[in-house]
């Protein structure tokens, strides 16, 4: 594939994804917002604390597997059997593990109801070798597009199913039915175009190989994952369940930023920097584009999440989950101390130094679980908030590390990054004066600031991008074209 068609794929790709999951995030704040009226927080909470649970087993159980396969020069039978293998035997060992700890879980916490929840949620780890396949088959084909449609198809019944086993009564098992249909619908889609029933045959020549490349991604995803449910286990534990389920309906309102639109881009990245090191091109030119399209991206949004945060759990959620506004705040602040630079991960794993990776990744995680669990005695907001340490340690240590690796001057990546700090300065100064004006002046109601913001956002945003000159102005598809 030449170059000119490569970059025209990113960039279709890209818009493709970003597009599917923009779609996702607005159908799951309709979902979220039903479902956050029908359960009450300690309900929520109860499901927050199962699903965190759940999560730190999830970082280990693709194995690498994923990546090893996106990458190999030569994309045959036995390396799919292998990689196939060696994911459902682990998912298998996996399911029966959480099945069996299921009640010693739910004692732990002083909760039977999450020993259910457990069990319900442990089907995703056998349905996930399948997902795994075919969605790997995708991206081999770089079909974005249809894996964006997808996505949304999936993302549609799975929360029509949440929000109508919520209305027949049935708690947080909407929450986790809901999990779990995702990957069933996802897998229905893909079948018709990506099932090869060759590809589910078990075949042992190839793990070694695959563990030896995917082993140390498994254990950054692992320690990535665990350091992203500390919070819920960690609240749930230490202030109860209510508290989990205001902290969870936070974080939730963050990662609709946060995980849809950046993984929208990290799931083309990790390719396209793979074929752009086997071809040779310049990879410091490359990740400081991308870092600074990144930043132009998602620092005003978090941006503005840490100026209306609060007015928004208000109106998405009800009246009953105004404690949670402050933690939303205080996540989004935290969240921009390391949100453009997460990026590091994908070029680590492109260049092949997977240990480096689990390394910064295994600090951090330490670094979060000490911060955590100083924090927790004072409350979800200081909670929300002290993840801003972890956050910097590994802004600092990853960008720190990829400069020597990628041969990237300090002085270019600072180049890179101080326009759109400068921008998202200016940004919130302008919102701090419309806040003020919003509530003291004005003093309307939290809809209405709502809309306003975002109508003066929308305004604002161009002027602010065409005056630091960034390349989101030009196109979405500009934003991994490299010139």
């Amino acid at each position: 594939m030449s170059n000119k068609s490569t970059k025209h794929s990113v960039g279709s790709s890209v818009s493709w994804m970003l597009s599917a999951r923009i779609t996702q995030a607005l159908v799951q704040i309709v979902s979220s917002a039903w479902v956050a009226r029908l359960l009450t927080p300690a309900e929520i909470g109860v499901f927050a604390v199962s699903y965190a649970t759940l999560l730190v087993a999830n970082g280990l159980r693709g194995l690498g597997v994923n990546q090893y396969l996106l990458q190999l020069d030569t994309f045959s039978t036995p390396h799919i059997r292998s990689g196939f293998t060696l994911v459902f035997c682990f998912g298998l060992t996996l399911c029966f593990l959480f099945n069996v700890a299921a009640g010693f879980i739910g004692d732990y916490y002083a909760q039977p109801a999450m020993a259910g929840m457990l069990h319900v949620l442990s089907l995703n780890f056998l349905l996930f070798p399948v997902q795994m396949i075919l969605q790997t088959r995708a991206s081999r084909e770089l079909a974005f597009a249809h894996l964006a449609r997808t996505e949304v198809i999936a993302t549609a019944l799975s929360a029509t199913l949440t929000v109508s086993l919520a209305l027949l009564g049935f708690s947080f098992y909407a929450l986790a039915s809901g999990t779990v249909s995702f990957l069933i619908f996802t897998i229905v889609a893909l079948m018709p175009r990506y099932f090869r029933r060759a590809d589910y045959g078990l075949q042992m020549t190839h793990i070694r190989e695959a563990l030896d490349y995917g082993s140390w991604i498994a254990g950054s995803t692992f320690v990535t994952m665990a350091g992203q449910s500390l919070p819920d286990l960690i609240v749930g534990k230490s202030l109860g369940f209510t508290a989990a389920g205001l902290y969870d309906r936070a974080a939730a309102v963050n990662r609709m930023v946060w995980d849809q639109l950046y993984s929208a881009i990290g799931t083309v990245l990790f390719s396209t920097f793979a074929t752009e090191k086997r071809s040779g091109q310049d990879l410091a030119h490359a990740y400081l584009h991308r870092l600074r399209g990144v930043a132009d991206f998602l620092w005003p949004m978090l941006a503005w999440l840490v100026m209306f945060g609060d007015h928004a759990v208000v109106v998405l959620y009800g009246s009953q989950w105004v404690a949670a506004g402050e933690p939303v705040r205080a996540l989004a602040f935290a969240a921009m101390a390391s949100a453009p630079f997460f990026i590091a991960r994908e070029m680590f794993f492109a260049l092949g130094k997977t240990r480096i990776s689990f390394g910064v990744d295994l600090l951090v995680f330490v670094a979060r679980a000490v911060t955590l669990i100083i924090a927790a005695r004072y409350g979800i907001f200081i909670v929300a908030l002290s993840l801003v340490v972890p956050n910097l340690l590994f802004t600092f240590v990853s960008q720190g590390l990829l400069i020597g690796l990628i041969h990237v001057r300090f002085s270019r990546l600072l180049a890179a990054v101080i326009p759109p700090l400068l921008m998202t300065v200016l940004y919130v100064g302008l919102m701090l004066i419309l806040r003020t004006y919003l509530d003291d002046i004005w003093a309307i109601s939290a809809l209405a600031q709502l809309l306003i913001s975002g109508l003066a956002s929308l305004t604002l945003a161009p002027i602010l991008l065409y005056v630091t000159r960034s390349p989101l102005l030009i196109s979405m598809k500009s934003f991994l074209k490299i010139n």
